[in-house]
């Protein structure tokens, strides 16, 4: 396998969507106020935190954000997601993100929950596969940018989209993490999703094409590549793409069957061109480890 220098030109197309939150709420609870049961579906904060109670206690905060799916187009292949929260600053008590470590973790929800209705005593289960944690902040305003969640709404995409839901890792006091809500007054400032993807319809063959297969696919970046018959006298060359279209590997088939293996390789969508001569075959090649 040999590196190799990236294409002038992307092999294929990518598409990137700004998502902004649909609905999101606030759970919570305070202790000797009796509000595990309160619904705050139109908060204006998607906070985790964990604060003193003001009799008393501890009073502990998290949020559930959802982001509509369904505008990509059926079979889309999702590369890459990214979300972005947007500091609140001070509202009541509290000043903005603070504490020593207010590390926090985002988890895929994998039950259905209604804005008007969740309570911290009706909070949807999530799952930990996937799960992101999030550094301590630096200020308390600083926005939280560019976050890879990536696999968990591949994962959304694949199954059901139930949402994010946003904790401490730790729950003591005193740590506080505040961000704009989907009902904040600044629209600028609500939780958004970027997401870039492949339409199905992205993989294409050349003129003169010959048939190839990938088993199993997706994969963990060992496979079977068989074509069909064998091509004339010539040795196919295999090449490996990114989603970008920069040429990563490259290796000469065999025989009409082969195992390959593509160490190292980060998840995600590839393409893989077989050719000899001027005919080719271009495939999809999906890595999930």
């Amino acid at each position: 396998m040999v590196a190799l220098s990236s294409l002038t030109s992307p092999l294929i197309s990518q598409t990137t969507v700004e998502l902004i939150a649909d609905y999101d709420a606030a759970i919570g609870f305070h202790d000797n106020f009796n509000t595990a049961n309160n619904n705050y579906g139109t908060a204006s904060q998607n906070a985790a935190y964990t604060i003193p109670g003001t009799n008393g206690g501890v009073n502990v905060n998290r949020a559930l954000i959802h982001f509509d799916l369904s505008g990509l187009p059926e079979g889309a292949i999702i590369t890459q997601a990214q979300l972005n929260l947007y500091a609140l600053g001070q509202t009541g008590t509290l000043n903005g993100h603070s504490g020593e470590n207010n590390q926090a973790i985002i988890n895929r929800i994998i039950e259905s929950w209604q804005e008007n209705t969740v309570t911290w005593n009706t909070q949807p289960v999530t799952s930990d596969i996937n799960e992101i944690y999030t550094n301590p902040s630096l200020n308390s305003l600083q926005d939280y940018t560019n976050m890879d969640v990536t696999s968990m709404v591949q994962d959304m995409w694949s199954s059901d989209n139930f949402g994010f839901m946003l904790q401490l890792v730790s729950e003591i006091p005193t740590e506080v993490l505040l961000f704009c809500s989907s009902d904040h007054i600044d629209s600028s400032k609500h939780p958004k999703l970027l997401v870039e993807y492949m339409e199905p319809s992205f993989v294409t063959t050349t003129e003169n094409d010959f048939e190839a297969q990938i088993l199993p696919n997706p994969n963990s970046g060992t496979f079977d590549l068989q074509v069909a018959h064998a091509i004339g006298n010539n040795q196919p060359l295999i090449e490996v793409f990114t989603s970008h279209g920069q040429l990563i590997q490259q290796m000469v088939m065999q025989t009409t069957k082969e195992k390959i293996t593509l160490p190292h390789l980060p998840n995600g969508v590839y393409s893989l061109r077989i050719s000899t001569g001027d005919r080719s075959s271009i495939q999809r090649l999906v890595i999930h480890q």
